[in-house]
């Protein structure tokens, strides 16, 4: 998959580029028109209809993605890998809420790292459960 477009919230016109190599956002945009144009510049998307049917189900269903709901609106939290505070020991992992998505965009437009930190939710994961018998 590599890279995916979340809209923050349904009444809000901001998206997030979420790569899944690093799990964290790779650029935040303030309009469809302002992702738009960075899709067809970014990637060459020569067919402008391409870049509007990435923008149509981020819009209509949360995320870009096709075939999974990874960022969707039923999608709880997103794993965040880069540029999270490091993780305790012991089986931890930063997690963004999905109702956390604007304001950490917001933050992130502000150059604020703290700020979006603060939308993180640090979860422990038990790695164990799949070993039980």
């Amino acid at each position: 998959m590599g890279r995916f477009i979340t809209k923050t919230a349904k009444d809000q016109d901001l998206y997030i580029e979420w790569s899944t190599i690093v799990d964290a956002p790779t650029a935040v945009f303030e309009s469809a028109e302002e992702l738009r144009q960075y899709l067809i510049e970014e990637y060459g998307m020569a067919e402008a209809s391409r870049a509007d049917r990435t923008i149509s189900r981020a819009q209509e269903t949360g995320s870009s993605v096709m075939g999974f709901k990874v960022g969707t609106w039923d999608d709880d939290m997103l794993v965040v890998m880069e540029g999270a505070p490091p993780r305790p020991s012991g089986g931890h992992q930063w997690y963004l809420p999905r109702d956390r998505q604007t304001a950490y965009a917001r933050a992130l437009l502000a150059d604020d790292p703290n700020g979006a930190n603060d939308q993180l939710l640090l979860v422990q994961v038990d790695d164990d459960e799949e070993s039980e018998d």
